[in-house]
């Protein structure tokens, strides 16, 4: 195949002619021989090779639709090749949590934006990305970028071996503590504070704690109380995205806000997200029929909700935190459904309740499980 840079002007891609024949056969060719590239400038000018090709594409509409997949695939498949060459000498993903590290400048031309997501495709498994490649090709896969970086950095995110307790249910003020979990680790938060107004300044501290500690794509779901919402929406700001409201009702009987004359009949989950939703093409409703649970702690809440959230919004071997554990209903959740987890909580006898709670759960799974 005719070198790419032959293709190339100073600041203009010119699409060689074999190529707006039969755009395909060109595209595969790049792919198959992209694995041979050393020189991460011949990686640059193929990409924006593969851009033209696209952009050419699109004027056909409907019919631009295969050239558009193998385009993507292409641009997937070098991307991947950068981030190989790009690793241990530039921006790199430091360690299992998609923390970034300066090591020397990035190559002429190539961004910051690039390299990191080049690098995150290099780490992520090559059966994953292999089948993503799959996808797009027989259609089963939307043509998102996007939301293929975001399930890429979510890939990148997680160890090897999954974290056991005790050691990841620690005693201590998440404000504190929180300082020491990685950056760009988890995928969902999911918390309920307490439900009085000397606490409400929590609530400013968990948007913090979560834009730090949440993916791109992250949720923050967290209960909030009717009476406090406009100050709790105020002090959650800039912070993070608001996207949703979800509702949550529960079985038998209702709770009576006499200081309002109202009979409360559902308790809101604010939803919060750190820029974009992660997988959007995943519907989820906004409303959870749940049932009262307060045996072990008075603030306790149904594992009910805690399961809808982990289950619609992230993957098996995804990290769910709770910074206010409390008995550990969403440890307990997260448990359930193949997901790590980190817990914290301040009280130390509720953390032993919670501990206690989660052995005997582990417990009930062995036995069902033998």
């Amino acid at each position: 195949m005719r070198e790419v840079r032959q293709t190339m002007t100073s600041s203009v891609v010119t699409l060689p002619q074999e190529a707006k024949q039969n755009p395909i056969t060109f595209l595969e060719e790049l792919s198959v021989s992209v694995a041979e590239v050393t020189d991460t400038d011949i990686i640059k000018k193929r990409l924006a090779l593969i851009a033209a090709a696209q952009a050419w594409a699109k004027q056909y509409g409907q019919q631009a639709e295969p050239v558009l997949r193998h385009a993507l695939v292409t641009r997937l498949i070098h991307e991947r090749r950068l981030g190989e060459l790009l690793d241990g000498s530039t921006e790199v993903l430091r360690g299992n949590f998609g923390r970034l590290e300066g090591r020397g400048p990035l190559p002429s031309g190539i961004t910051k934006k690039t390299s990191m997501y080049a690098q995150t495709l290099a780490k992520v498994p090559r059966g994953w990305f292999d089948d993503v490649i799959k996808g797009i090709l027989d259609g089963a896969r939307r043509l998102a970028i996007k939301e293929i970086y975001l399930q890429a950095r979510r890939m990148a995110a997680k160890p090897d071996s999954k974290i056991e307790p005790p050691d990841n249910l620690i005693i201590g003020d998440f404000r504190e503590v929180g300082s020491h979990i990685a950056r760009e680790s988890a995928s969902l938060i999911f918390t309920d504070p307490p439900y009085d107004r000397r606490n409400s300044p929590l609530y400013e501290s968990l948007a913090e704690f979560a834009s730090r500690v949440l993916l791109p794509g992250g949720s923050l779901l967290v209960y909030a109380p009717h009476y406090s919402l406009p100050e709790v929406l105020s002090s959650m700001a800039g912070k993070l995205r608001y996207f949703w409201t979800i509702a949550v009702i529960h079985q038998g009987g209702k709770a009576l806000m006499r200081e309002y004359g109202i009979r409360v009949w559902f308790k809101p989950i604010l939803w919060y997200v750190k820029g974009d939703r992660y997988n959007k093409q995943r519907i989820i409703r906004d409303v959870i029929e749940s049932s009262q649970e307060k045996l072990e702690h008075e603030w306790q809440q149904s594992v009910i909700e805690a399961r809808f959230a982990i289950e619609n919004l992230t993957d098996p071997g995804d990290l769910v935190i709770d910074p206010l554990a409390g008995s550990g209903t969403t440890l307990i959740a997260a448990e359930t459904c193949n997901r790590r987890w980190l817990g914290i909580e301040q009280d130390s006898k509720t953390a032993e309740l919670a501990t206690e709670r989660l052995k005997l759960f582990l417990e009930r799974l062995a036995s069902a499980n033998s």
